[in-house]
């Protein structure tokens, strides 16, 4: 594994980590979600390493130890996010290899607009702990929207975090944290409130950009620029909140299809919640995504 700091060509900073196999087969790269950072996804970077691909993964702008305390959890837009991705993934794919895309919760909507922005780039699309757009998201971009124009872009809220994420919580009970709708897996969620680098408020625009680029990728005409024949794998556990409990996944799986998306696959968990990656089965959650992988490479 090997660790960079990078300087974008919009002059922003961030951390890029590379795990690199002798002999790559394709690359695969990794987004993550909202409010934390890549160090958390070490073991998964060193497991698809193992299964050959080089892996790339990168702090998000507003994310990561590089970020001053009043900038974090705040950037302008999604396409902001797309471009730095692109960016990265040009600087150290393998070349004349295959390219899979993999994002997790915010990183899954950067996923969307990546692969409707460079259609061709991908050879597959995994996301896991996506949503879907509804009318409750609707009503919370309305009241973002009020927000923004009184309180300013760059603002924090807690009534802002208390419509978006600790709503989430709602449905598991007893409570030990704020951060419970997370992982059935106890100490995963331990784990990230004793973080520094996560759990953090992001900024009103950085919620409503997240519902924006949701709403936009899920419009028709958006949806055409899709490459049809590009695998995509949805991934979540059924009691995921972010996904009404895998309703929003069924929902986006078919959305594709009744579009023309030729390969849609979902794969639904039971007893677990939103960090599907770090739930008790996380062995055999990355080992039916590596036979998926293994299985559209070679389709």
């Amino acid at each position: 594994m090997e660790k960079f700091s990078v300087t974008l060509a919009d002059n922003n900073q961030t951390e890029v980590t590379v795990f690199s196999p002798e002999e790559p087969i394709g690359t695969l790269q990794f987004l993550h979600g909202m409010s934390e950072h890549t160090d958390r996804y070490q073991d998964i970077g060193q497991y698809f390493k193992a299964l050959g691909y080089k892996v790339i993964m990168h702090n998000h702008l507003g994310h990561g130890g590089l970020v001053e305390e009043d900038a974090r959890g705040h950037f302008e837009s999604i396409n902001q996010l797309v471009q730095h991705s692109e960016e990265i993934l040009q600087s150290f794919k393998v070349q004349d290899k295959p390219v899979i895309l993999i994002g997790h919760s915010m990183g899954s909507v950067i996923s969307r607009q990546y692969v409707l922005t460079y259609p061709d780039e991908f050879s597959a699309l995994i996301m896991v702990g996506t949503s879907f757009f509804d009318n409750r998201a609707q009503v919370a971009l309305s009241l973002l929207n009020a927000m923004i124009a009184v309180k300013g872009k760059e603002s924090r809220s807690e009534f802002a975090n208390e419509l978006t994420i600790k709503t989430f919580n709602k449905k598991f009970r007893p409570l030990t944290t704020d951060s419970d709708w997370l992982s059935a897996n106890p100490e995963n969620v331990q784990s990230f409130v004793a973080d520094p680098l996560t759990g953090f408020n992001m900024s009103l625009n950085a919620y409503r950009e997240i519902l924006r680029s949701m709403k936009k990728s899920q419009r028709k005409r958006e949806l055409k620029k899709m490459r049809r024949t590009m695998p995509v794998l949805l991934v979540s556990g059924k009691d995921d909140a972010f996904s009404n409990f895998g309703k929003g996944i069924e929902k986006l799986g078919n959305l594709y299809k009744q579009n023309g998306m030729h390969h849609v696959t979902v794969q639904l968990y039971s007893h677990a919640r939103h960090e599907v990656l770090f739930e008790r089965n996380q062995t055999e959650v990355l080992h039916r995504i590596a036979v998926w992988m293994q299985q559209v490479q070679h389709d």
